[in-house]
């Protein structure tokens, strides 16, 4: 994947960068690992093709000796596609993830069936999975500052602004070396 990762550039996939189906916008969690959210989009808006590009340049960007720990929000979805998702998390970015955090999901049928569904969760990814039904839960694992409003934060992250500077930032280090 290193070498895959080298070639991606943020004006390569702006596009899928600035429909924010993932945000990496320089959190960490308590223990200073780099956070990337997923927030809660519709079921099949996301596909693991554009997930996987998404995340490549992410892991790339934060490149360091940390894991990262991901956050996913699914108050809105169902436990079929927020399992499909961990296990491709799992199979392909097992190695870059410390932990995840998942948000839910809260449809009626979805807490009938949440503890069967989070026990073959637990059993089927080699990562930590937390869960936990309320935004504000997340405090115990990223400071409040460190979470994007959406999520009940207090950081004020603009994804457009964000996608804008890091097109924007080979440009000027290719002129100041020049």
């Amino acid at each position: 994947m290193s070498s895959f990762c080298e070639r991606l550039s943020a004006n390569a996939i702006c596009d899928y960068l600035k429909q924010q189906y993932v945000w990496a916008p320089g959190s960490s969690d308590v223990e200073c690992h780099p956070v990337a959210f997923f927030p809660d989009v519709e079921e099949e808006a996301l596909s693991f093709t554009i997930m996987d590009l998404l995340l490549a340049y992410y892991f790339q960007c934060l490149d360091n000796l940390d894991r990262h720990v991901i956050v996913i929000d699914r108050r809105k979805c169902g436990w079929i596609p927020t399992k499909k998702l961990l296990v491709h998390l799992n199979v392909y970015f097992s190695s870059y993830i410390e932990y995840v955090v998942i948000l839910r999901p809260q449809g009626f049928f979805q807490r009938i069936v949440s503890d069967k569904n989070v026990a073959s969760i637990h059993n089927e990814v080699s990562f930590v999975v937390h869960m936990i039904d309320q935004p504000e839960e997340l405090f115990r694992f990223i400071r409040q500052n460190q979470i994007p409003i959406e999520l009940g934060g207090t950081l004020n992250f603009k994804i457009s602004s964000w996608v804008d500077f890091q097109i924007h930032l080979p440009g000027v280090a290719s002129v100041s070396t020049a």
